[in-house]
């Protein structure tokens, strides 16, 4: 779909949720470093999406974790690097590589692409609403030929006319285009079902399905005649 880059205003194919061409959207994910608040004090401060808190926060946080860590490790509650743990998803055993590891390395990649899933439906159920989105869609679509009538119009949708009426000729067009080149095929598939169907019938219903066409022909034919009268 043609998209119009809401940063530098380029053209680009894109899908239909798109709205930054892939130069911009390689430079936007790259600036992740914003203005965030922190969870404890309130205070601002410049962090990527995960900072929760400011640097002195952060710094006291960390000198009670070192705290915590030490007494686990005293009494024996700390796991070692290369140890085997079990996993957390299916029950298998993994040997740690980390701290923090709680999944076997077949359950890792799909159980931990569900929770930034879940992370960012979060995010945006808190930021944005579906008409927003849909908004930012909309102004990101290029104007494009109408493939009926040939003239520029900014898509709403995946739609590729520019109005109903052109919607209906697309759709004429399309049947024609389908008839034109299965004509053949679906005569000659019509032809075996007659075939099937004359080959099924006794010589008395076959001789009355003959009288049948014949009168109906005759009765066109009349009806022809009374017109060019």
């Amino acid at each position: 779909m043609r998209k119009v880059c809401k940063y530098c205003g380029v053209e680009f194919d894109g899908d239909p949720g798109a709205s930054a061409c892939p130069d911009c959207a390689v430079q936007v994910h790259k600036q992740v470093i914003r203005q965030r608040t922190c969870r404890t004090c309130g205070v601002a401060f410049p962090g990527g999406p995960r900072a929760w808190y400011c640097p002195a926060c952060r710094e006291e946080r960390r000198r009670q974790q070192s705290h915590e860590h030490k007494q686990r490790k005293a009494f024996g509650k700390v796991r070692q690097i290369g140890s085997t743990a079990h996993c957390e998803a299916c029950g298998q055993p993994y040997t740690v590589s980390s701290g923090l590891q709680r999944y076997c390395p077949d359950c890792a990649p799909t159980l931990l692409r569900k929770h930034k899933n879940a992370a960012s439906k979060a995010w945006n159920a808190a930021h944005t609403t579906p008409e927003e989105r849909r908004a930012v869609r909309k102004e990101s679509n290029a104007a494009i030929p109408c493939m009926v009538c040939g003239s520029m119009f900014v898509p709403a949708g995946p739609s590729r006319t520019c109005s109903p009426h052109c919607a209906e000729e697309a759709k004429r067009q399309a049947a024609k285009s389908w008839e034109t080149r299965n004509r053949e095929a679906r005569n000659a598939y019509r032809r075996g079902l007659y075939a099937e169907k004359q080959a099924a019938m006794s010589e008395d219903e076959r001789r009355a399905h003959r009288d049948e066409i014949n009168a109906r022909a005759r009765e066109n034919y009349k009806k022809r005649k009374e017109r060019d009268v």
